[in-house]
């Protein structure tokens, strides 16, 4: 079955402070070891093909401008900081994926 997870809706009651409810998802805090990490899947399929997964910002209204998608690793003071890895899969009989 499906899961879905919304923020709450904003009515329209005060007109500068009228924004929707936040999702905040994060990975356990660890005191010395490493923190818990956060992982989204799309679903497997036995004969057909993989689910997807889309990160998109939805259109603005008419005086505003659309949401933007933010990607950063965090600050480190003992090591290098992590990395942002974005990959297409291989394909066994087809083309693998552009990243335009």
């Amino acid at each position: 079955g499906s899961v879905s997870i919304y923020g709450g809706a904003a009515k329209g009651r005060l007109e500068l402070d009228d924004d929707g409810g936040d999702i905040n998802i994060s990975g356990g805090f660890a005191a010395h070891g490493i923190g818990g990490s956060v992982v989204i899947n799309s679903g497997k399929s036995e004969q057909g093909s993989s689910g997807a997964v889309g990160v998109t910002t939805t259109d603005s209204g008419d005086e505003g401008v659309s949401g933007a998608i933010n990607m950063m690793t965090g600050f480190s003071i003992a090591g290098n900081s992590g990395y942002i890895d974005l990959q297409t899969g291989n394909s066994l009989k087809g083309a693998a994926g552009d990243i335009s």
